[in-house]
């Protein structure tokens, strides 16, 4: 059952249990964490070993939002690619009809 962070400040201090815990928790938990041991005694070193916790969370949520971002920009490139490819197509099929116009214009 997973537990709430205020359930695990309130386990015992330096616990493996609070520990593994940090290591899967969301970087919300974490702070949701970190402001209930906050008032706590004897809390200097769970605090540091949270807010290390919290900054590796944090990385590691923007470099995945990073990679997200640059698999959709290769993806916008490669559309705006085929846009100007189906652009310059209609601009040619445009001009063939026109000049195909004016022909039949003249031979009538």
């Amino acid at each position: 059952m997973p537990q709430t962070p205020e359930d695990i400040a309130k386990l015992p201090i330096n616990s493996p249990e609070k520990r593994r815990w940090l290591l899967t928790a969301s970087a919300r938990d974490i702070q949701a964490f970190i402001h209930a041991i906050v008032d706590m005694p004897y809390t200097v070193k769970e605090y540091e070993l949270a807010r290390t916790a919290l900054e590796v969370r944090i990385s590691e949520d923007q470099s995945a939002a990073a990679e997200k971002l640059e698999r959709q920009t290769h993806t916008l490139i490669r559309f705006t690619t085929r846009l100007y490819y189906l652009t310059w197509g209609l601009l040619a099929l445009t001009a063939g009809l026109l000049v195909f116009t004016i022909w039949l214009v003249m031979r009538h």
